[in-house]
Order: C-alpha cells, then sequence, then structure tokens
C-alpha cells in the first residue's frame, strides 16, 4: 500500500488469485480515541492479478460497490483491514491487515502488512500479498 495524491493505493504482488464476488475495506483511525469506518463493500466478480492496483474510488474490474467512502488521510495512525471472499457473510479469501504509525511517511514508499516499508511494490523477497 502506498499514499498517492491523497488516496491510499493497494498492489497486489501475488500470483493471480482466485475469483472473489465480495471486497471489504474498513479502517479504525487513532484520533485520540478510536473511530471505526467502512470505507468499501462491494460484489461482483473480481479477481487479482499481479501488479494489480486498485483504490476505494477505483475498485478493481467487476466490482460494483453498494459502500464506498474516502478512508481518512492525516497525521493519526491508522489501521486498514482488507478482506476478500464468496459474500458479506463469507470472507473467506485474502485476509490483510495494514497499520500506519505516520500516513506521510507512505508517499511514494510501500507498506506492506509486515510493517516492512520499502521504495518499490513488491520489492521485500518472497512478498506475496497485498503491498
Amino acid at each position: 500500500m502506498t499514499l498517492r495524491d491523497g488516496e491510499y493505493v493497494l498492489h497486489w504482488c501475488g500470483d493471480a488469485t482466485e475469483e472473489y464476488k465480495y471486497l471489504q475495506i474498513k479502517f479504525a483511525e487513532y484520533a485520540p480515541d478510536r473511530v471505526d469506518g467502512d470505507a468499501f463493500r462491494g460484489a461482483g466478480l473480481f479477481s487479482l492479478n499481479a501488479g494489480d492496483e486498485f483504490t476505494v474510488s477505483s475498485p478493481p474490474s467487476g466490482v460494483v460497490p453498494s459502500v464506498q467512502s474516502q478512508i481518512p488521510v492525516s497525521e493519526n495512525a491508522l489501521q486498514l483491514f482488507l478482506r476478500t471472499g464468496s459474500s458479506e457473510d463469507e470472507l473467506d479469501g485474502i485476509r490483510a491487515i495494514y497499520r500506519i504509525d505516520h500516513p506521510s511517511d507512505l508517499q511514494d514508499r510501500w507498506l506492506y502488512p509486515s510493517g516492512s516499508i520499502e521504495d518499490e511494490p513488491c520489492a521485500m523477497r518472497g512478498a506475496t500479498g497485498g503491498g
């Protein structure tokens, strides 16, 4: 994940995924109390291929949003939760959690679910999840 033009961008580093039918992105902002929010919920047949990028405002091809709200960009710590599955009730696919302590650190850099920040997407050896 990176921050580009005021929006969080997710980049898929792994092999082509199976097909999913549901995508959900939630966040928790710590400012100063925790505030939880739904950034994206959408349904439709989709898969991710190596190098695919998507955002809340530009989801993967095939996904039709039912909830679409920007993720706050501030200097507050943030956690982002990405999940996919066969339905809203069966989120049995990709699960990734990103902890963003300082969003400004992500400008032109890539955060991995492991917490590592790199200069390039998929730069980490063996990276298989979203970057």
